[in-house]
């Protein structure tokens, strides 16, 4: 089991990604330069196609003023071989102009190592300069903190399949407790 400590963001907890305050150095450290981004009920709502447009303009600004110099998806995708999947990935990497695209496949997904050690690589960024924004706890913010990285959960984008509901409800608990959220 993990430690505690290691599922909660470093960085904070925002209701979406487009409200995130990237350019205040009080939040967040002007040593951050790369950009992890977990894809669903982050970016898209699950098995969704669309990106809201806030969201794509916020990254693509991001990556265009200078702010972050690469943006890196990182999806868990279960198991291999599901093409219409693996498109909707390599689309919505291609609506937010995402440097690269990660897919993760069990076993090895996040929080696993691995993924995150792949985006390093296909980034050429060091583990500290990284921040990871994902929606859920137990998978980038567990992994991204593990590797080092600065970390942002954002509250979920539609409603969660039901093999993995309850484990959000659990998780809004916990952040509930301990001051993360209200």
């Amino acid at each position: 089991m993990a430690d505690k400590a290691l599922l909660f963001p470093s960085l904070g907890v925002y209701p979406r990604l487009d409200q995130i305050p990237f350019y205040d150095p009080d939040i967040i450290a002007d040593r951050y330069k790369y950009l992890m981004v977990d894809v669903d009920h982050t970016l898209a709502e699950w098995d969704s196609w669309e990106v809201p447009e806030e969201i794509a303009t916020t990254l693509i600004e991001l990556k265009h003023s200078g702010r972050f110099r690469k943006i890196c998806l990182v999806s868990n995708m279960a198991v291999p071989g599901l093409w219409w999947r693996e498109q909707r990935i390599q689309h919505i990497g291609r609506v937010v102009r995402a440097d690269h695209v990660v897919r993760a496949y069990w076993p090895l997904t996040k929080p696993h190592w691995h993924p995150f050690l792949q985006g390093e690589i296909l980034m050429r960024a060091p583990a500290d300069a990284i921040i990871m924004i994902d929606d859920q706890c137990r998978t980038g913010i567990l992994g991204g903190n593990r590797r080092r990285y600065g970390t942002i959960k954002v509250e979920p984008m539609g409603a969660y399949p039901l093999w993995s509901a309850w484990k959000c409800r659990r998780e809004a608990e916990m952040l509930r407790k301990h001051g993360y959220i209200e």
